[in-house]
């Protein structure tokens, strides 16, 4: 019979833990933007002037910048074969689940940009590409009207986000970041939901501003956190 050391019965479970731990920390590392504004024009009906809305768009925390420079830096999907940028998004009224739109390699068309110009600039943008894929839709609703998509954007007074150049991954640049912004509308530009109606197939703009901006990076979770603690009561025993 093969004489198994305590080494030998010991790694599988700890491999087991600590790739347990991995795809959990994985699966929590994410970003969210959260957003509130008022409605100032809607011709759909959907909300009334100055209707409080908000939104929250749940970001890839491993995704590599496209562009760095010192003025501008950005994270942006066009294709289907590139990451993906936003795995959730939602609004105040929105029904149904966001999800990538993939019914052709041209259907996404997600960004955030950050511009250092005076005052700082930002874009948040995630929609269905119809201009080169008609049937590409995000998963959202709006009553009885599809959603095509959304951007949001904005000028942060007072704040400065500093990049030097390279890529840079999403988590990584707003791990430093993080907090609450006030937003001042930028001028002569709006903010806005785009929708369709199915049965005509024509297009409607929502708009709106954004006063305020949260970046947030969550805490580890319990789960998480437990899979790390017994990866090291298992090393401690061993060690013993």
């Amino acid at each position: 019979m093969l004489a198994l050391s305590r080494s030998h019965l010991f790694r599988p479970f700890m491999t087991a833990a600590v790739l347990g731990f991995s795809a959990l920390a994985a699966s929590a590392a994410q970003v969210t933007f959260t957003m509130s504004g008022v409605v100032t024009a809607d011709p759909t009906g959907s909300y009334q002037p100055n209707d409080v809305i908000t939104f929250i768009f749940v970001a890839n925390s491993s995704v590599p910048s496209f562009e760095s420079e010192s003025t501008v830096i950005s994270w942006y999907e066009e294709e289907l074969s590139e990451p993906e940028v936003f795995s959730s998004v939602s609004f105040t009224g929105a029904t149904g689940t966001w999800s990538r739109p993939s019914s052709s390699e041209a259907s996404p068309e997600s960004i955030l940009v950050l511009l250092s110009e005076s005052p700082q600039n930002f874009l948040i943008s995630a929609y269905a590409d119809r201009a080169d894929d008609p049937a590409s839709r995000t998963g959202l609703n709006l009553g009885d009207l599809s959603v095509v998509g959304i951007a949001a954007q904005g000028e942060l007074p007072g704040t400065t986000f500093s990049y030097t150049g390279g890529v840079t991954n999403l988590g990584d640049f707003f791990a430093s970041h993080a907090g609450s912004y006030t937003v001042t509308p930028p001028t002569g530009l709006n903010s806005w939901i785009r929708v369709l109606n199915e049965t005509t197939m024509v297009e409607s703009e929502i708009l709106f501003d954004i006063t305020s901006l949260n970046v947030a990076i969550p805490e580890p979770s319990a789960a998480v956190l437990s899979f790390a603690g017994v990866a090291v009561v298992l090393l401690r025993r061993r060690r013993a």
